[in-house]
């Protein structure tokens, strides 16, 4: 990333533009443009936290988004996720002022090391499944018989008349999640990547269509920032039904089937390749399944730029 990409641009304030409420630095009212510090140098092992001389303890932990920016002597830096510095610029506030930033509403997508199966030790075409919502009682068992290691029992596992809060679908979800990986049946990919996926199938006509796309991570949006939009209301049960899983295997199993306009093809030419793609299977519906990992940072960056102008609509997945 570089100083200037819309994807780090970000608006910073000095401490006039904050309050002491109760012993905790926050906004003063009105400043809607602006959440919670901190802000920070250096992520923690975790990827999740931050480490900053400039703040109090108190304040770490409450950081969301792709940039942060600092006060490092008197100048601020604007950091990406990475840790990569983006620039900075001479600050005429106090010194050891806190300061803040926002990302503006937008599409942000960022790559992540996917947990993957080790086509070593499993067939892949024994351990995929359908989404969890179209698996019917004869599908689940058929995928519980193809393979020890099939994937139904981390997101449609089979109910038992003990069920409690000690053993149920979810606590087991847990463990097989958590074996799976001691053992080396998932493997995480070394480096952050986005992984373009196409779907090659007949449609109602017999005729050969394609669909073209990429997995990546993606900021949640309120949908009042007008960036995500739903086409349908979700459901009370299922949306608890799946967040205990995500509890219960802090993983994020399946993923949203998001569309996005893209009339000139730029996305489709910067996901382009000629290699071999690292997944190829074809599912129980005769579709043929290929994914590539992309892990070059330019070509990620270039992907996220292009896909920040951009309005998302989720088409199936509401409730995961």
């Amino acid at each position: 990333m570089a100083s200037g990409n819309p994807l780090t641009r970000a608006w910073v304030a000095g401490h006039k533009d904050l309050v002491a409420v109760d012993g905790t630095i926050a906004p003063k009212p009105g400043n809607d443009d602006f959440f919670p510090p901190p802000v920070s140098l250096r992520w923690l092992p975790d990827g999740k936290s931050f480490l900053s001389p400039h703040l109090p303890k108190r304040l770490e932990n409450q950081s969301s988004g792709l940039t942060r920016t600092i006060l490092v002597g008197r100048v601020l830096l604007t950091i990406s996720r990475a840790g990569r510095l983006i620039g900075g610029v001479d600050f005429t506030g106090l010194a050891g002022s806190l300061v803040q930033c926002r990302v503006p509403a937008m599409a942000i997508i960022a790559p992540f090391r996917a947990l993957r199966y080790d086509p070593r030790r499993v067939d892949l075409a024994q351990v995929v499944t359908q989404p969890y919502d179209k698996i019917s009682p004869e599908m689940q068992e058929h995928y519980y018989a193809a393979s020890p290691y099939n994937l139904v029992r981390i997101i449609l596992g089979k109910l038992k008349s003990s069920d409690g809060p000690a053993d149920n679908v979810y606590t087991r979800a847990a463990g097989y999640f958590r074996e799976w990986r001691r053992q080396g049946i998932f493997l995480q990919d070394s480096e952050p990547s986005v992984y373009g996926y196409v779907q090659d199938f007949k449609g109602p006509d017999q005729q050969a269509r394609e669909r073209r796309g990429f997995i990546a991570l993606g900021r949640i949006e309120d949908y009042a920032d007008n960036v995500v939009f739903r086409h349908e209301q979700t459901l009370a049960k299922p949306k608890a039904d799946r967040l205990e899983l995500l509890r219960s295997t802090r993983a994020h199993l399946e993923q949203l089937f998001v569309l996005y306009r893209d009339p000139g093809d730029e996305i489709d030419r910067r996901l382009a390749t000629s290699s071999q793609p690292d997944i190829s299977i074809r599912d129980e519906y005769g579709v043929q399944h290929r994914v590539w990992q992309i892990s070059d940072s330019q070509a990620i960056a270039a992907i996220q730029a292009a896909m920040a102008s951009k309005k998302l609509i989720i088409a199936d997945g509401h409730h995961r």
